[in-house]
């Protein structure tokens, strides 16, 4: 039962999250959530969504039939960094944030720290 409830978990998250993520103006209007100035936001919210439901699914790969092992565990948040250091990648290339320079310096930071943490972090998911 545990190992159906982690994929309607990662369905969820899948469901609210990729709209957000690939378009956040329309999603905001069809969910009936508060209007946004900027796309920026709801693309983060919709990255960390996309990245739960891709931990949860990785989660749901490692533990296979054995049944949940306690929770997503050092794979499912390197799948988490990684995906939200990829869409703040993106939102500077394409130059969609509003933020002056030192945001974009503090969050050309963030993607460097997500990516190298990952990094390290990946030899020992197992």
């Amino acid at each position: 039962m545990a190992h159906q409830l982690l994929w309607l978990q990662a369905l969820l998250y899948a469901a609210t999250g990729v709209p957000l993520l690939i378009l956040p103006k329309t999603a905001i209007m069809l969910f009936g959530l508060p209007r946004s100035e900027t796309a920026f936001w709801p693309r983060l919210a919709g990255a960390l969504l996309t990245g739960l439901s891709l931990a949860l699914a990785t989660q749901g790969k490692v533990a296979g039939l054995n049944g949940i092992s306690g929770g997503l565990g050092l794979a499912g948040i390197v799948v988490i960094d990684l995906t939200l250091a990829a869409l703040l990648t993106v939102l500077l290339l394409l130059q969609a944030t509003d933020a002056p320079r030192r945001g974009r310096g503090l969050l050309l930071l963030l993607i460097i720290l997500l990516v190298c943490i990952s990094f390290v972090a990946i030899p020992y998911t197992g």
